[in-house]
């Protein structure tokens, strides 16, 4: 964009705002206005209230996105499930306690056996050496 003008004008901070009202990174906010990313962050050093009002626009998408999450756990068991696995992963996160002492070698036979290793501790063979 060799020769573009550089300085914001009225238009172009409109556009910066709407492009960060719908999170737009910076290089998308540089498209919409028709300018270089290096401009776009330059516009914004210099213009502390832009760059404050900029960054605040662009948390909109992320409210709204949590305000749909959170009217869907109201309305729905598997979406308030799936919300508490992500945010209370040790409470409610699908997981299975290992317990035991078995080798790589021996989690190798049994899967080539067919044979399942739930419930039983993987140690690698040198660590149990070094018990001996």
């Amino acid at each position: 964009m060799a020769g573009e003008n550089t300085k914001l004008t009225k238009e172009n901070r409109v556009k910066l705002e709407q492009a960060a009202a719908v999170g737009a990174s910076v290089e998308e906010m540089a498209y919409y206005c028709d300018v270089s990313r290096q401009t776009v962050y330059n516009w914004l050093k210099a213009d502390t209230v832009l760059f404050d009002k900029i960054e605040r626009l662009r948390q909109k998408p992320i409210l709204a996105a949590r305000q749909t999450v959170a009217k869907g756990v109201t309305e729905s068991y598997t979406s308030a499930m799936d919300y508490l696995k992500r945010k209370k992963r040790d409470e409610f996160g699908d997981r299975t306690e290992i317990t035991g002492n078995l080798t790589i070698s021996q989690v190798l036979d049994q899967l080539e056996n067919g044979q399942e290793t739930i419930g039983q501790n993987v140690e690698d063979e040198s660590s149990l050496q070094d018990k001996e």
